[in-house]
């Protein structure tokens, strides 16, 4: 990785320090990079490398759908321009971190060339084994709702971040690429089945989301 990659990602760090983003988080940007040279075995761009980064570098729960993802790809464009990273197309930027609108991956009809291999990292994590699937989906709960009663004084299946499960899984295929459709469709798919015949599933998993208030 060249200085000036290195360089961004130490500003992008400085984006995820709140204790109260229990998923939308540098632990988060870390596994996408990770997971896209898993699946596609190769490096992303320096543009999509920046997108990754800045994706979620502005997540405030509870926003109007698409206010984060906005302002993220505000910030990562103002970050890249200011500082003069080379080699990184702004407008593609912010093409592909406003693609991560959750709508956008429940529109079957929503598919760009320039986007996909991100947006198919980016949910990558349904595929983890289901102990890990449990726990991330929990964080998510965790993060928009707070300590929450667990569970137990409202349907799991209520929530926003489990209802957007069960919407993409209604999709012909959740994942848009085909190295991320042989690798990971069939665990994703797995995991979610059977979170739907069990949604109590998640419920120790939400405890253990406390954790990160300590």
């Amino acid at each position: 990785m060249s200085n000036e990659m290195i360089s961004l990602e130490l500003t992008a760090q400085q984006f995820y320090h709140s204790k109260f983003n229990t998923y939308h988080n540098w632990e988060h940007i870390s596994y996408v990079l990770s997971q896209y040279k898993e699946i596609f075995k190769k490096e992303p761009s320096k543009t999509e490398f920046a997108a990754i980064l800045f994706h979620d570098c502005v997540y405030v729960p509870g926003s109007p759908p698409g206010v984060n993802e906005t302002l993220s790809a505000i910030t990562a464009c103002k970050v890249v321009k200011f500082s003069n990273f080379k080699d990184i197309d702004v407008a593609l930027l912010e093409k592909i971190i406003l693609a991560t609108k959750v709508q956008n991956y429940l529109d079957p009809g929503f598919y760009d060339e320039d986007c996909n291999r991100v947006l198919d990292a980016d949910v990558a994590s349904l595929a983890a084994p289901y102990e890990v699937f449990l726990q991330n989906n929990a964080n998510i709960i965790f993060e928009n709702h707070g300590p929450i009663r667990f569970g137990y004084e409202m349907d799991i299946c209520s929530y926003a971040s489990v209802e957007f499960l069960l919407k993409l899984s209604s999709r012909l295929f959740i994942y848009r690429t085909q190295e991320a459709r042989d690798l990971l469709e069939e665990k994703a798919r797995n995991n979610i089945d059977r979170f739907k015949r069990n949604p109590r599933d998640i419920n120790n998993y939400l405890l253990k989301s406390l954790d990160f208030e300590q």
